[in-house]
């Protein structure tokens, strides 16, 4: 469980951690009103690439490299600068991922953590063949003691409108959820 309000307290030193305290007295009460429960994850769907048909995209295209640019910018490019996104979704993999179905839309799933996102960040996973995107997560709630699912969902318009949503699903206790025995084999699963 990871304190979501305090994160900085974690610690990033590069020498040896200091002794701990006799005892941890929490003097921001406010801190633990939610805390996230394992790493969120996130995922994408994609279109396959069409033809654009379009005088401006294939001049776009068709440019050479700049001949000022140096190693590695002054090779050929291997692939084109503006794409377009067919109607059908894509179903091949994608940077080393193979998409999951969920409601017959193939959906490509990693869990976040900082070291994924720089990752993801780098080899451009979300790009221009990206259709929507969604992040989910459990948040928990102690004094309440109700556990949400929060879902932001981004949708990517032709346009390059980017249009969101959130959708938060609460349990007053996880037990009581549908859903417990498939949490229960879930949590199994990713502790193995």
């Amino acid at each position: 469980v990871v304190d979501i309000f305090n994160p900085c307290d974690a610690g990033f030193g590069t020498g040896p951690p200091p002794v701990p305290p006799k005892q941890f007295i929490r003097y921001k009460p406010f801190s633990m009103t939610a805390s996230s429960v394992g790493f969120p994850f996130i995922c994408q769907s994609r279109r396959v690439e069409k033809d654009c048909d379009s005088n401006f995209v294939d001049g776009y295209n068709a440019q050479e490299p700049n001949p000022v640019y140096r190693e590695p910018m002054n090779a050929p490019r291997n692939s084109s600068i503006l794409r377009c996104r067919g109607e059908e979704y894509s179903t091949e993999p994608h940077l080393g991922y193979s998409p999951q179905v969920q409601d017959g839309v193939p959906y490509y799933c990693v869990f976040v953590s900082a070291d994924i996102l720089a990752k993801m960040m780098e080899f451009e996973w979300i790009d221009d063949l990206t259709s929507d995107v969604f992040v989910a997560s459990f948040i928990y709630f102690p004094n309440a003691d109700a556990i949400s699912l929060m879902r932001m969902n981004f949708l990517f318009a032709d346009t390059g409108r980017i249009l969101s949503e959130t959708v938060i699903d609460t349990h007053s206790v996880l037990q009581e959820s549908d859903r417990w025995t498939i949490y229960l084999i879930l949590q199994c699963a990713f502790l193995a």
